[in-house]
């Protein structure tokens, strides 16, 4: 049972696992309390306080509650202050003058300058030396070869870099420029030469009248008046930056190719006289480069800043206003028909299904853009512009950026891997929406560019929880973090609901590191709120709402085999119809570094009763690649079946990366270079088990999904046992329910991928980080265009 005391110096650690065989990892604290530091006087109060003095008070207190820190290094600090006083101090970790990425410790104080939350994920086994034996440029031709894109060593960053191989001394590679959601990050050790990780980080007076939210939520436009500097006749402000895509039919060279892109315009100008920007009114919904657009991604976004402002008055997602774009299209040729067309400026650019956040440097090879930019897709229905719900969306994103920098690489724990932090990035993103608009439900215009039968992207109202939720993509794996935070909103008071946004903010700035499993990110917020005016009350009401969702005491991602077919809960679409999936990360995408297993460890597992007398487990499943060429530099899933028997399930741990010493490691039959493929395996039982554990895990350097998994016991009488091949439906895990999709969250209907597997995620509203097949085909197609004509 979790709980906090009130204001006694309770510690609470953050535990990694929850058994004895728990995974190894940074040491974490999170102490809640009432803290003065011993050797100085209580600060008269924080808001006052000078921040070398709040620093210093920091270090001191951080020195008393936690003494083993003071053998590592913590760099500069920054500090926030918010609406109610609070001051949270950040420190990150040094090592040697390198970073030591994703790890640091904070310090929160209340209004009286007393401490009352002491936060710490700091890594201990550290690289002796920082000296590299190999420098970016030895290491960047392999750095591009895995990215699909030129990385420029120039750019590239020595690190430590937190692997489930150890904290290695690397080098960070990210020289992204495409106009598509790609900003490639690739690690490399700087030691080895070896590919360490990789990911996708990319992840969406003056009056004039805008939908209050979107046309379908409140059809009728409201006049507003716009956030901007007198006598301002464009929209651009210090804080935000409107611009159009018009295709203007200009080409753009871009690893060695031509490329076909809009220029981006301000084409909303201000009347004479009332500087009132009224007489720019909506358009149809496939109109190109219509300057409502334009209008209302100013609007929304400037709306979004000023809730966010509202608990920091001075926040900031970057210095510099944030680039919103409106009108997003593509070269033709890009995610399918002909290629030749990708560089011809004669041939219309087409409609872009999505709108996403990608972060800064990564637009500047085709727009004048150096930081952050929100892109919004001219879809082939809808315009994703006009949904004030992606657009907070796309905003949020930008603030998890300047705040908590959630990793774009999976977490690891002792089940396994866990994209938490990509699922809390997209809930958080969901949460904040759903927070400006007043209901639970995201995206309900923009959804219908795929489905017109659709009611929204996502709805936080959705069951979704732990483990039946948990399909290894970020957004699937989101709504049961946001869900849990919006079933205790939506019964609070409307003073309350402020005060729980309030302390989700302090937590995103107060977070030690972006690497986080969800009852880390959980804890944290209820520390929060524990040391705000809400009070006990409503963290109990949080706590119950994060047990419920099977994020608190932890989310384990455990099946059940109930003895039929199980899908996973995220539908995709296949040449054949719609299967429900879960997403197996390929070697790079994992960040489990160096390792001598060949594989990594899947996102779930399946406990499988056994009959008596079983002599052996056929396990069936069917498989595929994500895409048929990765930007990661290609590569295939290649599945790994492992099994434990016993009642312990299947754990892990790293630095290095091992699974338990009694796993059996299967390699199934089957498999194909194209499509969906049938894989099958038998394992071989101990006398006397009643109970399997079984893993898909994936040993290939492509990501791979699963489906249709079947578990067959064979008795020693040779009567087969429950569960056989061919069963129907799917038994979605715990609790038996299921069907195709059981627990998962509603999503728009998969569009299918004919260049692919046959199979492609659903459409979103940003970017998810290793799933966005139809965008990692197009750079793989770009980067191999390249390789033929040089």
């Amino acid at each position: 049972m979790r709980f906090f005391s009130s204001f006694s110096a309770s510690l609470m650690v953050l535990a990694l696992g929850g058994t004895a065989f728990a995974a190894s990892g940074p040491r974490t604290l999170l102490e809640v309390g009432a803290f003065s530091p011993a050797a100085q006087k209580p600060l008269v109060a924080a808001k006052d306080a000078e921040p070398q003095a709040l620093e210093a008070s920091a270090r001191t207190i951080l020195a008393e509650r936690a003494p083993w820190s003071q053998s590592l290094s913590l760099g500069t600090a920054r500090d926030a202050t918010l609406r109610d006083g609070r001051r949270i101090v950040k420190m990150p970790q040094m090592h040697q003058g390198v970073p030591v990425l994703h790890r640091g410790a904070t310090v929160s104080f209340g209004e009286n300058g007393v401490a009352r939350i002491v936060a710490a994920r700091l890594a201990e086994d550290l690289p002796a030396s920082v000296v590299p034996a190999l420098s970016a440029e030895d290491v960047a031709e392999k750095a591009s070869k895995s990215s699909g894109v030129d990385m420029d060593p120039k750019k590239a960053q020595l690190v430590i870099w937190p692997s489930g191989g150890g904290n290695v001394l690397a080098w960070h590679f990210y020289t992204p420029g495409l106009t598509i959601p790609y900003a490639p990050v690739v690690v490399v050790d700087a030691q080895t030469g070896d590919i360490v990780a990789r990911y996708n980080a990319a992840v969406s007076m003056h009056q004039a009248n805008v939908f209050p939210s979107n046309p379908v939520k409140s059809p009728q436009t409201e006049t507003v008046t716009l956030n901007l500097p007198d006598g301002a006749t464009k929209l651009s402000s210090p804080l935000v930056v409107a611009r159009n895509c018009i295709d203007m039919k200009t080409t753009k060279n871009i690893m060695g190719i031509n490329i076909h892109t809009c220029e981006l315009v301000q084409t909303v100008t201000a009347a004479q006289g009332t500087l009132d920007f009224t007489s720019t009114t909506p358009a149809e919904d496939t109109a190109l480069e219509d300057p409502f657009s334009e209008l209302h991604i100013y609007a929304h976004t400037d709306i979004a800043y000023r809730f966010f402002r509202a608990f920091k008055s001075d926040f900031l997602v970057q210095q510099g206003p944030l680039d919103a774009v409106a009108n997003l299209r593509m070269p033709d040729g890009l995610f399918g028909g002909n290629p030749a067309n990708i560089g011809n400026p004669n041939v219309p650019l087409v409609p872009f299904q999505n709108a996403f956040f990608s972060p800064p440097e990564s637009l500047g090879a085709l727009f004048d853009i150096s930081g952050g930019a929100m892109m919004f897709g001219q879809g082939p229905v809808k315009d994703y512009a006009y949904d004030g719900d992606v657009i907070y969306h796309e905003f949020t994103h930008a603030v998890v950026n300047a705040t908590i920098q959630l990793v774009g690489t999976p977490h690891r724990d002792a089940y396994g891997i866990v994209f938490s932090p990509g699922g809390m990035n997209e809930g958080l993103a969901d949460y904040f929406s759903s927070a400006i608009t007043g209901d639970p439900d995201v995206g309900e215009y923009a959804v219908l560019d795929a489905d017109p039968s659709g009611k929204a992207i996502r709805s936080l109202a959705a069951p979704d929880a732990c483990p039946t939720a948990i399909a290894g993509e970020s957004h699937q794996d989101a709504t049961l973090f946001s869900g849990a935070l919006w079933d205790v909103r939506k019964g609070l008071t409307e003073v309350q609901k402020p005060e729980l946004d309030l302390a989700v903010f302090a937590a995103m700035e107060a977070a030690p590191s972006g690497d986080l499993h969800y009852h880390d990110m959980a804890d944290l917020i209820l520390a929060q709120i524990k040391t705000s005016s809400l009070g006990d009350a409503v963290a109990a009401q949080l706590e119950a709402a994060f047990t419920t969702r099977g994020i608190l005491p932890e989310c384990k991602r455990i099946l059940e085999f109930t003895g039929s077919t199980m899908e996973g809960p995220l539908p995709v679409g296949t040449a054949g119809g719609t299967v429900g999936v879960w997403f197996a990360p390929s070697v790079g995408a994992a960040n489990i570094g160096s390792n001598q297993q060949g594989y990594v460890p899947g996102v779930v597992q399946v406990r499988v009763p056994l009959p008596e007398n079983t002599e052996s487990l056929t396990i069936d499943f069917d498989g595929a690649t994500t895409g048929s060429s990765s930007p990661f530099g290609g590569g295939s899933f290649a599945p790994k079946v492992l099994v434990r028997y016993g009642e312990e399930p299947l754990q892990f741990t790293y630095g290095p990366f091992k699974p338990t010493a009694d796993t059996v490691v299967l390699t199934p039959d089957g498999g194909g270079s194209q499509g969906i493929n049938a894989y099958n395996t038998t394992a071989m039982v101990p006398a006397g088990m009643k109970t399997a554990y079984v893993m898909i895990a994936n040993a290939g350097e492509g990501d791979g999904l699963f489906t249709n998994l079947t578990f067959t016991p064979v008795q020693s009488s040779g009567v087969g046992g429950a569960g056989g091949a061919g069963g129907a439906g799917g038994a979605g895990g715990a609790g038996g329910s299921g069907g195709s999709g059981a627990g998962g969250n509603p999503a728009t209907p998969p569009v299918t991928d004919p260049d692919g597997c046959g199979c492609a995620v659903p459409g979103s509203s940003s970017v998810p980080a290793g799933a966005s097949l139809a965008a990692f085909a197009a750079v793989a197609a770009l980067f191999a265009r390249r390789r033929r004509q040089s």
